[in-house]
């Protein structure tokens, strides 16, 4: 087979660039290589002739191909090109990738002569297809080159039947990595991302509307100081969520914990645990089991020695699951030293926007780990006690005994 082969790749981490490469290496000729996930002053497309083979390589993110990628492969001049079309996936499998590569391809001028779904390391989730493709992987890519390479031989250009659904299942927003302590402000991870959502001043911020959750930053990040966070990720491996019962003197409350921090503690009895249990399901993708972890038996025993009135400061790891504002919210109440108090408006103002009161108002009760991010230590600014989830009078309780009467 004497053809010029293009390879045209969308690789964030790496994978689907290693499957193109070993399959191309199959057709024992030269290849050049476009990478479609770089940033936008950096992408050069290719001139490809009408006699070329070009080989598209693209990840499946949910059953799907990003739309980014089809996007910027859109900018390519097929000229009725022969093309293999190959979907990357590193988890249960690609789903509808494969026919949408398909139609697009179509779509522009490609001539598909064949398809190709292979595996590669899953680009969250190391454990899934942990070191794929292999060399069982390499092998068998090879081995489909040589029949793809018979096929043009012969002058064959059938299309092949390529399994997917039409319409496609429904795009699924991903979680969306940010930098954490050990982040050296280098910038590498805003140099690279492909759509410059990570501010290169500020790589810990991330604009959310911008992030296509295809992980690039992580794999680029020199310290691995970027990541998803230790809860979805502790989702993702398989890992449940664990809860327990704990009575405590201002009623029954619930706690659960994930990986080894506690991601929720609410007061059982009233509505806000079932709303805040429903959150942790549906942010989480979460299932829940009754069982007992070290960080729950920690949790309790801090609460026991908290409702003795012996200890003034949590040390439990905590992992609330909420929106950004909600955490910036959060934070702000951790800040509150025991045995005082702030209004609606101190925290509003130290959140950085002192007329979003009703706001910090919702956030405040959107918290579900009571005591540990202390929001009954918040109350109106004339000093009245106002709202709060486990009731006024567990309110008036905690408050009383934080701050004892003078004798």
């Amino acid at each position: 087979m004497e053809q010029t082969i293009h390879q045209i790749t969308f690789s964030p981490t790496g994978g689907t660039r290693r499957v193109s490469e070993l399959l191309c290496a199959g057709f024992e000729a030269q290849s050049t290589l476009t990478e479609l996930c770089a940033p936008k002053d950096g992408l050069k497309y290719p001139s490809i002739a009408a006699d070329d083979l070009v080989v598209i390589s693209m990840p499946v993110f949910a059953g799907r191909v990003p739309a980014l990628a089809v996007e910027r492969l859109r900018h390519i001049e097929a000229n009725g090109a022969k093309c293999v079309i190959v979907a990357v996936y590193g988890n249960r499998a690609y789903d509808d990738a494969l026919v949408e590569m398909e139609d697009v391809a179509t779509e522009m001028g490609f001539h598909i002569i064949a398809a190709v779904a292979a595996n590669a390391e899953h680009s969250i989730v190391r454990k899934y297809g942990a070191g794929r493709p292999d060399a069982t992987d390499a092998a068998d890519l090879k081995a489909f080159a040589s029949t793809i390479a018979q096929k043009i031989d012969s002058s064959d250009n059938s299309t092949p039947q390529i399994p997917g659904n039409r319409p496609y299942r429904l795009p699924i927003k991903g979680a969306q990595p940010t930098a954490h302590s050990g982040c050296n402000k280098c910038g590498l991870c805003a140099r690279e991302c492909p759509v410059g959502a990570i501010d290169i001043n500020q790589s810990k911020k991330v604009d959310a509307d911008k992030c296509i959750s295809c992980m690039k930053c992580v794999a680029v990040c020199p310290t691995g100081a970027r990541g998803i966070g230790k809860v979805k990720m502790a989702i993702m491996n398989g890992e449940k969520v664990y809860i327990q019962h704990y009575d405590s003197p201002c009623g029954k409350m619930v706690l659960a914990s994930v990986g080894d921090e506690l991601c929720l503690c609410d007061w059982s009895e009233m509505p806000c645990a079932e709303r805040n249990m429903h959150r942790l399901a549906r942010l989480m993708h979460a299932t829940f089991k009754t069982e007992s972890t070290s960080v729950l038996e920690q949790a309790m025993a801090q609460l026991n020695e908290y409702f003795a009135g012996t200890l003034t400061t949590f040390t439990i790891p905590l992992r609330p699951v909420g929106t950004n504002f909600q955490q910036r919210v959060w934070n702000a109440l951790l800040q509150i030293p025991y045995g005082t108090t702030r209004s609606y408006k101190d925290i509003a103002i130290s959140v950085g926007n002192a007329k979003a009161i009703r706001a910090v108002a919702q956030a405040i009760g959107a918290n579900g780990i009571s005591i540990f991010i202390p929001c009954h230590r918040v109350i109106g600014t004339n000093h009245t006690l106002t709202g709060y989830a486990g009731g006024l009078p567990t309110k008036h309780t905690l408050l009383s005994l934080e701050n004892p009467p003078m004798p």
